[in-house]
């Protein structure tokens, strides 16, 4: 399957961090994240001292469905619900203490939240706050997706977040900044244009109570083949080896993975030229996943226009996040210190 082409998951059930620990607010010495609110759980808005916005209740829930149609239909496809104002919206680096970073990770397909812990979890600190959401197995429409991210947003109330993104994840990314602003994008070996489209019937198989057991014992035998398209040109740690395949092996995975890539194909990034931010691409020079040709196609327009840099690991494949984390972590955070020393806050339409 194309370079983790399905997606990331984790937006049902308890918060977690990706591990399957549960998720806590950084600022609140490690108590139990906010609780969900709001239409795709965002919170109202808020007033000058935190409660509830100027009319003190929330807008009726048929009145919050109406405006997510109305967008919609302005938007010509998928659309978030108005953003409600929150504390500290837009955060701008320049503003040093006054600013908490939010860090979310959103992980490739197939993947899960955990793929993405020891990249950036080093990050997490007084100051920032990093969460690593895994997408559900089921299918799930591209609007919870993107309000999953919504939620995070909101649920940490530090305005404009910074997105990292790993190959199918960096799609979602991009589909999310076409709607928010964003601190900062990091798009981490990007897989955003499907290079072999799946044809659907096949996904219709694998839901098929008889057929798709049998059909997913038989996907699941390429788990090592694509480990191997994965990793190349060089080979995955051992451990990471065994692990990474006995989870590949597992037929539900390679369910999610087809029911994504599928919603992928049905929701191509939509134009971006208008809508950028301080943005780093890492990629590895002999990726043998995700053809750097085709992929940098929806956003040649950032390229051109100098919004975007790009690091090239020589010798270096797709799976960046196992084979080079540490140096991909030095990337990201030296990127990060220059955008917050010349000022770099969140950018939406230019």
């Amino acid at each position: 399957m194309g370079a983790r082409g399905a997606a990331a998951g984790g937006l049902h059930g308890p918060p977690h961090d990706g591990a399957g620990g549960r998720r806590t607010d950084p600022r609140a010495g490690g108590g139990l994240g906010r609780p969900r609110s709001g239409l795709l759980g965002v919170s109202p808005a808020r007033g000058p001292s935190g409660g509830a916005g100027a009319a003190g209740v929330a807008a009726p829930l048929g009145a919050r469905r109406a405006a997510v149609r109305a967008a919609q239909r302005a938007a010509g496809g998928v659309a978030l619900p108005p953003q409600p104002a929150r504390r500290g919206d837009p955060v701008d680096a320049s503003e040093g203490d006054a600013a908490v970073t939010l860090w979310i990770g959103l992980h490739g397909n197939p993947g899960r939240g955990r793929d993405l812990e020891a990249l950036l979890a080093p990050l997490r600190s007084d100051r920032s706050a990093v969460e690593l959401p895994t997408r559900p197995v089921g299918g799930a429409s591209l609007r919870l997706l993107l309000g999953e991210i919504e939620r995070l947003v909101a649920e940490h109330d530090a305005g404009a977040p910074v997105l990292v993104g790993y190959s199918w994840g960096a799609w979602l990314a991009l589909q999310y900044v076409a709607q928010r602003p964003v601190a900062g994008l990091v798009l981490v070996s990007p897989y955003l244009v499907v290079e072999r489209p799946g044809a659907p019937p096949v996904v219709w198989l694998l839901r098929a109570p008889v057929l798709g057991r049998l059909l997913l014992r038989r996907v699941a035998r390429g788990a090592q083949r694509y480990l191997e398209q994965e990793f190349a040109p060089g080979t995955p740690p051992p451990g990471v080896r065994a692990q990474r395949l006995a989870w590949l092996s597992e037929p539900t995975v390679w369910r999610g993975a087809a029911i994504y890539k599928v919603l992928q194909q049905r929701h191509p990034l939509p134009p971006l030229a208008r809508r950028r931010a301080p943005s780093l691409v890492v990629r590895g020079a002999c990726d043998a996943v995700a053809d750097w040709q085709r992929q940098r196609a929806p956003i040649v327009a950032w390229i051109e226009a100098g919004s975007l840099s790009e690091q090239v690991i020589e010798q270096a494949g797709h799976a960046l996040p196992w084979t080079h984390n540490d140096s991909l972590r030095a990337a990201i955070v030296s990127w990060w210190r220059t955008a917050a020393t010349t000022g770099a806050g969140p950018v939406s339409d230019r």
